[in-house]
């Protein structure tokens, strides 16, 4: 068998290789789908004359300077490209695509529809950091600046008839994120020489505030030194300032791209009492509230504090005390603004722990600097996690949270640690199948499990319980078809839909015959 793969897995590298020459580079990143087409063998061919359309007329366009229609055209075509072949081109292609495009949004007065399509068409181009590293290509940061000044800044003299797509502005900011990893090293210190000086202590943060301009353009992973203890100290110096986001979302970005690097052991604290006075719970002193709360975006609490867990720090103590102080903010019988902050925040929470695991264990980052092995997740670090987020999800089952949100809170959490989930969501669903005046309860639980439906069946992490239980909960749900009930009939076709999907239909009964079973396979083929 060894010789057999060996032999094949030698066949299919010299095919690649033969099939490399023949197109003349290496793709970036191909659709991994279009091999499955039934005309697969011709695509080569005609992805290459499509490219080699596009990459001619679109030079021939510029070269003449025909912005409308000459270059709009083909960098759509290039879109259109992109969406059926993929990166389906040279690294050299992809840097001078890159290129033109910021030459071209660099045009003095180009009409604001063209900005935004060259601003979505380098976003996409650049959605990839592990395509490009920051020696192949180095992108100067003071035009995308005058061009954000521009654009972004409402007090700016640009004419009273500059109209532009409401997405402009966000198609801006998402080009200078992509970018700003590309930016030389000495950009950093320069940013901070040309916005520092526009701080002012009554900063409203209402137009084109200086906090907002930095957290676009800063870069978040390398030389985070220059401003990090001096931005933290104006941060703590105000109350409740209005860019708060921004510094929330700034630190959060430098904590999850510099893992282990940073020392956050003297900040958890305010940190972590920020967040819970951006959730505006119902406490007040002596029945006065403070009226200019700021909310925190829950993606970057989300990420701040995943990028500070770890074996060497105290935030999973914290975070368990945060996880106590919000639970019974969920009780079915509390409504207000604070449940939807703090399911966001649920949800976004296993999410980003998922993948900081993924990228430390089985999906390492070609040019980011790899995290220290101690201050790597461990396996108490994610059993920790799990058990501090597990009684507030299970408050969340019932809560005024979208189902379907928490569905997605237990899935994560059941791909991280299924003996501690699953088991309970299948004694929920007992419970809620018994129960014939409450099927709301039903309709949450089977919600849940559906999410789990997939670590259930699988046997994922070792666990091969829940197996068991696939089959009798499967009939044990079919009184749930009722006509009179749509919610709990729809929800009830969704869970077997689900496990159908999931397992084989066959009557694996006559199976115990075969000794090499184990117990638990035996008593499973008996069920069916």
């Amino acid at each position: 068998m060894d010789d057999e793969s060996s032999d094949s897995l030698e066949l299919s590298r010299a095919k690649r290789n033969e099939r490399i020459e023949k197109l003349g580079f290496r793709p970036q990143k191909e659709l991994f789908c279009n091999k499955f087409l039934p005309y697969a063998d011709r695509l080569d061919d005609e992805s290459q004359a499509m490219l080699e359309n596009i990459k001619n007329n679109l030079g021939k366009a510029v070269a003449m300077r025909e912005i409308t229609p000459g270059v709009s055209i083909y960098v759509s075509r290039l879109m259109k490209y992109i969406k059926l072949y993929g990166m389906k081109f040279s690294k050299e292609d992809h840097i001078k695509f890159v290129k033109l495009l910021l030459e071209l949004i660099n045009i003095p007065n180009l009409e604001p529809d063209k900005v935004n399509k060259f601003c979505y068409a380098i976003t996409t181009l650049l959605r990839k950091p592990e395509w490009l590293s920051p020696d192949d290509i180095q992108i100067e940061w003071r035009p995308l600046y005058k061009l954000c000044n521009l654009i972004l800044n409402k007090n700016s003299s640009k004419g009273d008839l500059y109209r532009y797509f409401a997405s402009l502005e966000t198609n801006l900011q998402f080009v200078i994120q992509y970018c700003a990893p590309y930016f030389p090293r000495c950009s950093t210190q320069e940013i901070l020489d040309e916005l520092l000086p526009k701080l002012q202590p009554l900063d409203t943060g209402k137009s084109f505030d200086t906090f907002g301009m930095l957290c676009t353009f800063l870069s978040c992973e390398h030389d985070y030194e220059l401003w990090f203890d001096k931005f933290m100290s104006i941060w703590n110096a105000y109350h409740n300032p209005p860019w708060s986001i921004d510094m929330m979302t700034l630190y959060a970005t430098v904590g999850f791209k510099n893992i282990g690097y940073i020392d956050w052991e003297e900040h958890i604290p305010m940190m972590f009492a920020r967040i819970l006075r951006s959730i505006d719970f119902p406490v007040s002193y002596k029945s006065t509230k403070s009226s200019k709360l700021q909310s925190l975006t829950p993606q970057a609490i989300a990420i701040w504090i995943v990028a500070v867990l770890g074996p060497k720090s105290s935030a999973q103590q914290y975070l368990n005390k945060f996880m106590a102080t919000v639970e019974s903010y969920l009780h079915p019988a509390n409504m207000g603004k604070w449940v939807s902050m703090i399911g966001e925040i649920l949800i976004q929470l296993p999410k980003y722990f998922f993948d900081r695991l993924v990228l430390e264990r089985y999906r390492k980052h070609p040019y980011r600097k790899p995290i220290p092995e101690a201050y790597k997740l461990t396996d108490e670090c994610v059993t920790a996690f799990v058990e501090s987020m597990k009684p507030v999800a299970f408050q969340a089952m019932y809560s005024r949270i979208n189902p379907q949100d928490v569905g997605k809170i237990f899935q994560h959490l059941a791909d991280l640690r299924p003996e501690l989930i699953i088991p309970t969501i299948i004694d929920r669903v007992y419970a809620s199948l018994d129960s014939l005046t409450e099927p709301h309860k039903m309709t949450a639980a089977l919600q849940s499990l559906i999410s789990v439906s997939r670590a259930l069946v699988s046997g994922h992490n070792g666990y091969t319980e829940g197996r068991n239980h696939v089959i009798p909960i499967f009939f044990a749900t079919l009184p749930g078809i009722d006509p009179n009930d749509f919610k709990k009939t729809s929800i009830t076709f969704h869970f077997l839909t689900s496990i159908s999907f999931l397992i084989p239909i066959i009557d694996c009964s006559k199976a115990g015959q075969f000794h090499e079973l184990t117990e638990d396979e035996r008593l499973l083929c008996e069920q069916t």
